[in-house]
């Protein structure tokens, strides 16, 4: 029996599937008037998802010949609230060559959810985790994963943005 392990796809934030109606904003983290003149100024690129609407962005790939089960998704991300929570949702959609019907019948699985509390200083970077519910998912098939902010559900109490800096899907191969 050949060993338990695990596999991961980084998503890059700049290669994902906006829905026009809820896509987050895309902003670098900080402005150029802050630059000092003789000093390199970090600048990381962010999607800002707001605290009053819901947003969502999504990627899409195929599942690598190694998946086994499972799969979840891991956000890296900060805020400038210092109190609150934050629920960040994600679900996975996953088609079956010959019998699913991408221009009418795509639906995503049932959402899940993750509510993380914010640093309690501005700025600093924390992590959440969501395990996916995924029927459906075998190696090679093609899926479509969304991650957003579900900011009308009343856990979701932080005061501002919370800013995306990366997310990775990992499952067991």
């Amino acid at each position: 029996m050949s060993p338990i392990a695990t596999s991961e796809l980084l998503f890059e934030l700049a290669n994902r599937v906006d829905p026009a109606a809820n896509a987050p904003g895309s902003t670098p983290g900080a402005s150029a008037a802050a630059a000092t003149t003789n000093a390199h100024q970090l600048r990381f690129f962010t999607l800002d998802f707001d605290q009053t609407t819901d947003e969502s962005t999504a990627w899409q790939f195929s599942f690598p010949a190694n998946y086994s089960s499972g799969g979840t998704v891991y956000l890296k991300w900060f805020s400038t609230p210092t109190s609150g929570n934050v629920v960040w949702k994600a679900s996975i959609y996953v088609a079956t060559d010959g019998s699913s019907d991408l221009d009418t019948s795509s639906a995503y699985n049932a959402v899940d959810t993750a509510t993380t509390a914010v640093p309690g200083t501005s700025g600093y970077l924390t992590s959440t985790s969501i395990a996916l519910t995924t029927p459906g998912i075998a190696a090679n098939k093609y899926c479509n994963v969304m991650v957003g902010r579900d900011a009308n559900n009343a856990s979701d109490t932080a005061a501002g943005d919370a800013r995306l800096l990366a997310v990775k899907f990992q499952w067991t191969s």
